[in-house]
């Protein structure tokens, strides 16, 4: 289990890097993204509402930028000190402003898909591992692609894990490239047939291709049983050594073949008193 008992406020800023969280929350409030919110998993009423979030994130960034303003020449420790704790501040104030309108949970869930899909490396690895293995395992036998015999107990589940893992993350992935709206179209420089993404559109794609690789490993979870899980990791493993973009290790072993998503019990900033006057 994720949860500590020993966890402190402070130290759930204190091994990540406060500047990924603007960055991260911004993206709710981007109109294009509108669509592609719930493929991004984000708590409900934040996909139903993101209008809620906006001017809070507005109102954070602007806090952000004025407190932050005294140490932009300040290098070294002092500004890296300086950004924990004002992103620290900033922000849990925002989300206890989130938490007032949307509900507690809402602004926790939100905190957490930050600390998902923005913020542990491992994560990042063992999804893109992850993504690569499923995706083999949705292609036809005739493949040219170096694909290791499915195991029988995954073919009733690949249907489900195509429309996620294929058609899912291959159509965003379409969608994002060539129907995005006018304002964003600005953004993002095309030469020939070859796009270049925008740091905003590469985000989203990123977390909906974790996204929906973690509901597929969801799937297959929930629907084998602890023997079968342990022979799809064995071939999950095997393919993963198979492929050469990806590494076995880097799967993490069956940490991730899991019902509940990572971070899902994380210990939330919003369980600690709060003063926006530190």
């Amino acid at each position: 289990m994720e949860n500590q008992k020993w966890i402190t406020s402070e130290a759930l800023w204190r091994d990540w890097k406060p500047r990924l969280w603007i960055p991260a929350l911004s993206l709710p409030t981007l109109p294009w993204t509108r669509p592609f919110l719930a493929m991004m998993g984000l708590p409900r009423d934040v996909v139903k509402q993101p209008e809620v979030w906006e001017p809070i994130y507005t109102q954070a960034l602007k806090e952000y930028n004025a407190l932050m303003e005294p140490f932009w020449k300040v290098g070294g420790d002092e500004y890296t000190l300086a950004e924990m704790e004002v992103t620290h501040t900033v922000l849990t104030k925002a989300f206890r402003q989130l938490a007032s309108q949307l509900g507690k949970s809402t602004a926790i869930d939100l905190e957490r898909w930050v600390r998902r899909h923005f913020l542990n490396h491992e994560i990042q690895r063992a999804m893109r591992c992850w993504t690569f293995v499923l995706g083999n395992a949705c292609l036809p036998a005739d493949s040219e692609s170096e694909q290791i015999l499915l195991p029988t107990l995954l073919l009733p589940l690949l249907p489900e894990i195509i429309e996620l893992i294929y058609y899912g993350i291959n159509g965003s992935e379409y969608v994002l490239k060539h129907m995005m709206p006018s304002s964003t179209t600005k953004e993002l420089e095309q030469n020939g047939d070859e796009f270049v993404w925008t740091s905003e559109i590469a985000l989203v794609h990123q977390v909906i291709k974790q996204e929906l690789t973690i509901r597929a490993l969801k799937i297959i979870a929930e629907k084998l049983n602890e023997q079968e899980r342990a022979e799809m990791l064995d071939w999950a493993l095997s393919q993963a050594k198979a492929i050469s973009v990806t590494s076995p290790e880097y799967l993490s072993g069956d940490k991730y073949l899991q019902v509940e998503p990572p971070y899902f019990d994380f210990p939330s900033i919003l369980d600690f008193p709060f003063s926006d006057e530190e």
